[in-house]
Order: C-alpha cells, then sequence, then structure tokens
C-alpha cells in the first residue's frame, strides 16, 4: 500500500479502510447516474419536446463513456472508468427504447396514441425522426464496442456485435404479440449462442465479464417488459420470457466456478423451468383446440426437458433429474386417472421406457424406479381398458395373450437360473448407484 493510500486509511478511522469508502461513493454515484437514466424511459417533464428530451440522453451516454476514458488515462484510476463505461453501455437500451418508440409514434400514430401519457414519445416528423437515428446509432455503436473493449478484452467484438445486435430489435416498430416472441427468442438463442462459444475466455470470469455476458440478454428483457406492460400479450409471448429467462440464466451460469452461487442459480433457473413448461401446455392446448389432458401431458414432458437440460450442466446433476423423471411420472400418471385415455397410456409406456433405459444409462436407481412405474402405469391401463371392452369378436387377442403366456413359461424353465443369476447381478450393480 502506498503512502497515500496509509494516510487515507489512518484518517478516515471508525472502520472505514483506504477501499470502502471510494467503493461506496462509486456506488452510491453509480445508483444516482442509473436512476438519472431510467427517468428517460418515463414522460412527465416540463420542459423541452421529446426529440430534445431524446438528445440530452443521447449526450448524457456520450459524456460517461468520454469521462470513463478520462478517468482512465488522466487520473490513471481503472475501477471507476470501468464503472463509468459499464454504465453508459447500460443506457445504450434504453437510446433504442426511445429511438424506437419516435419510431412507432410515427409509422403507426393510431396505436401509439393509445399508450399511456407517461410511456409515450412522439418525433415532430418521419425525417426528423430518421434523421436523430441516423446521427445516434453510429454514436452508440461506438459507445458498445468502447466499452466492451475494456469489459472482455480479446471477445470484445462477438459480444458488442450481439449487444448491438439485440439493441437493434428494440427499433421494430410492430407490438404483435407473436412476432415479439419469436424475435426475442431468436435473439436469446443467438446471444446465448454467442456467450457460450466464449467460454474459453478467462477474461470473462471476472466481475466485469459476468457484466458483459449479461448485457446481450438486457435489450430482450426490455422487449418482452414493454410489451407486457404496453401493448397486449398473449401465451407464446408470455411463455417465450420465460424460456428466455430460462436460457439466460444458463448462460450466465455455465462459465461460474463450482461452488454455492452457481447451485443457487442453477435451482433458481427451476421457477422459470416450471412456468415456461405451464405456458407450454395452455399454447399447445390452444393450438390443438385440445383439452386439459393435452395441456397437463405437453407441461410435464416441457419440464422434464428443461430439468434434464439443467442436470447435464448443474453441480448437483442426480437432484435435477429425479426431479424431472419424478415430474413426469406424476403429471402423466395424473393426466391417466384424471382423464384417461389410450393415447396417454401409450405415452406413458413409451416415456417411461425412455426414462428407464437412460437410468441404467445414467447409473441412477431413482430413475429406473421412476421410469418403471410410468410404463406400467400406462401398461396397467390399457389391459384394463382390453377387459373392460372385451368381447367375442376379440378371440384373436385372447389367443395371443395365451400364446405369449406359453411362449413365457417355457422361457422360464429353461432359462430360470441364468435369469436369476443375471437378476442378482443387477441388484448388486444398482446397490452401487446414486439413489
Amino acid at each position: 500500500m502506498n503512502s497515500e493510500a496509509q494516510q487515507f486509511e489512518l484518517a478516515a478511522g471508525n472502520g472505514w479502510t483506504a477501499t470502502a469508502l471510494p467503493r461506496l461513493m462509486r456506488g452510491l454515484g453509480a445508483a444516482v447516474v442509473v436512476i438519472s437514466i431510467s427517468a428517460f424511459l418515463f414522460q412527465g417533464w416540463e420542459a423541452g419536446n421529446d426529440l430534445q428530451r431524446y438528445l440530452m440522453l443521447l449526450a448524457q451516454t456520450v459524456l460517461l463513456a468520454i469521462t470513463g476514458l478520462a478517468c482512465s488515462h488522466l487520473l490513471h484510476e481503472n475501477k471507476g472508468a470501468r464503472t463509468f463505461l459499464i454504465l453508459a453501455l447500460a443506457a445504450v437500451p434504453v437510446n433504442f427504447t426511445i429511438i424506437g418508440a419516435l419510431l412507432h409514434s410515427q409509422l403507426l400514430p393510431g396505436m401509439a396514441a393509445e399508450l399511456p401519457a407517461v410511456a409515450l414519445w412522439r418525433a415532430v416528423d418521419s425525417g426528423t425522426t430518421l434523421l436523430t437515428g441516423a446521427l445516434a446509432l453510429p454514436i452508440l455503436g461506438v459507445v458498445t464496442l468502447l466499452g466492451f473493449m475494456v469489459l472482455a478484452r480479446s471477445s470484445s467484438k462477438p459480444l458488442a456485435f450481439a449487444f448491438f445486435g439485440a439493441n437493434a430489435l428494440l427499433l421494430i416498430p410492430s407490438r404483435d404479440p407473436t412476432l415479439m416472441a419469436a424475435v426475442a427468442l431468436t435473439a436469446v438463442v443467438a446471444g446465448a449462442f454467442v456467450v457460450g462459444r466464449l467460454a474459453g475466455d478467462s477474461a470473462l470470469r471476472t466481475l466485469e465479464g459476468r457484466i458483459a455476458r449479461t448485457l446481450p440478454f438486457i435489450p430482450v428483457a426490455i422487449l418482452f417488459g414493454r410489451n407486457l406492460w404496453l401493448h397486449e400479450a398473449d401465451t407464446f409471448l408470455i411463455t417465450g420470457g420465460f424460456v428466455a429467462l430460462f436460457a439466460a440464466l444458463r448462460t450466465i451460469t455455465l462459465p461460474l466456478p463450482r461452488g454455492a452461487n452457481r447451485s443457487l442459480l442453477e435451482y433458481l433457473s427451476l421457477f422459470p423451468a416450471a412456468l415456461a413448461a405451464f405456458g407450454s401446455g395452455h399454447l399447445a392446448a390452444e393450438l390443438l383446440r385440445a383439452g386439459d389432458a393435452t395441456a397437463l401431458a405437453v407441461t410435464s414432458l416441457a419440464f422434464a426437458a428443461l430439468a434434464f437440460e439443467l442436470s447435464l450442466r448443474a453441480v448437483e446433476g442426480p437432484v435435477f433429474r429425479r426431479l424431472g423423471a419424478g415430474a413426469l411420472t406424476a403429471g402423466l400418471i395424473a393426466d391417466l386417472l384424471l382423464f384417461g385415455g389410450l393415447g396417454t397410456a401409450l405415452l406413458c409406456v413409451v416415456a417411461g421406457g425412455a426414462v428407464l433405459l437412460y437410468g441404467f444409462a445414467a447409473r441412477q436407481r431413482s430413475l429406473l424406479y421412476l421410469g418403471g412405474i410410468c410404463a406400467l402405469a400406462g401398461l396397467v391401463y390399457q389391459v384394463a381398458e382390453l377387459v373392460a371392452f372385451f368381447h367375442v369378436g376379440s378371440w384373436s387377442a385372447l389367443a395371443g395373450a395365451g400364446v405369449a403366456a406359453i411362449v413365457a413359461g417355457s422361457l422360464i424353465e429353461r432359462h430360470g437360473a441364468r435369469l436369476r443369476a443375471r437378476t442378482g447381478e443387477w441388484r448388486e450393480r444398482l446397490a452401487e448407484w446414486d439413489r
């Protein structure tokens, strides 16, 4: 520690250190700046028109970036410089949101007039709006690239491109919920692909790197939030939002070291997974014009699929596999008991068999048992249906069952000792598997 820092620490006293007070001041200053940037998203200002207010935001964004550079090159203080550049990057989605609102007011004036006054932005004319966008976009591009060059170093270009591309989606004038959900999900998949390709970059494991990985998903969150708050939201949009949140959490947790923080985020991922599965079931019932039986089956399958994906990368993978298999088994059996149907029974057999086979592959007894229960429930239901509706005309089915019983008896008599030995081996192996 240099002499100036030592003097500062001695003078501070009362538990303050040479780094505590500067850190607190940076945090308070950043919070104030975030509040000032957020204020641009809402109306209620008394002076100036909307275009002038937007130019004030653009000037503030540029000033934050310039101040960050000055802090680095003139004061030689990198923490403050990074703070200013992070704030400048956080202001970029707000810039795009307002430009998109100005375009929307010109291209779809009827829909814009229905918005609440607090969120309504109006441009003087379309020419002025286009000129403003043409001026702002290159400036915002430079701010974006500069910010990521500081935060992500060697990964700056792909992350800057992903961030700027996601922000460009906020300029789309349409507010159709289905289109916006499809666009946002595409952006999430593209962002997750870019961030996943950069997982080997050690610079992205720092605090600044984690922020850089998260930034490409902020415009998508704004896009979903804008439609949910100001415009019509359908099942597809809401479900897409939860899928996007699940994918974002996946992208954030993958590069984290194995530990309590990563485990916590993985468990938190179960909430958007459950809501996305519920939305998928409801959406499938709407599209297929089916009832609650289809909704419950699709919900069970979707949650099991997301839990399985989570288990492949989770610190406690077997826990999520058990949870997914348990939800699938319970959901399909409940579907079978509440609504019935040979289709559901067949689904129980197929899904249960798949879980059972994976249980063998993963050496996890609980999956073996749950898959077996699910498959057995489907088989029992089909046999019960066969007995209930059996008549003289089904003699062929009865003959087939008799033939199967005779063949099974012969196999047991001939290979009984080998089957018992093999069963004992399976039991010993099962005892060593994960519970």
